[in-house]
């Protein structure tokens, strides 16, 4: 089964609740997937003019499904500020099955069109995998490897 994951990177931003209104939101549309809130608290300072979520499709992500679920995000982020629930902007980002960004929008109000900020997200993401730290056990995997096989291969 496909899965969704919605994560609000700030939870005193969007907390689980309204996070959870966009997850019914999105399983009304697909329920063969498995849609599922994921808050892991705010790491760093949280200093952003932007609420920001992300949503990951892991499974098939069609070019339908990527539509459909930036409509119901995007509806999501008017009713918060039709119910004065948020006066900030919302970036959405939703990351495909190998973390790859399919789409990335700003919505600034209830009324005005989503930007779209794709082509700069994706350009951020490829400047940030370059700085971003592998796993504790790959790298030390990889380095107890390297010396292990360099001892085999040593001739003394």
């Amino acid at each position: 089964m496909s899965k969704i994951i919605i994560q609000p990177k700030n939870p005193l931003d969007i907390i689980p609740e309204e996070a959870e209104e966009l997850a019914k939101a999105i399983r009304v549309s697909y329920p063969k997937y498995k849609v599922q809130v994921k808050i892991n608290g705010y790491k760093g300072y949280a200093v952003t003019l932007y609420q920001v979520i992300t949503i990951a499709v892991l499974g098939a992500a069609t070019e339908e499904i990527i539509k459909q679920i930036v409509k119901v995000s995007v509806d999501w982020a008017r009713e918060r500020f039709k119910q004065k629930r948020s006066a900030r902007t919302t970036s959405i980002t939703i990351y495909g099955p190998k973390g790859e960004v399919l789409k990335s929008l700003v919505v600034k109000n209830a009324t005005d069109e989503p930007e779209d900020t794709t082509k700069k997200a994706i350009e951020t993401e490829e400047i940030a995998k370059k700085y971003r730290k592998a796993p504790f056990w790959k790298t030390t995997y990889r380095g107890i490897k390297r010396r292990v096989s360099k001892l085999w291969l040593r001739k003394d």
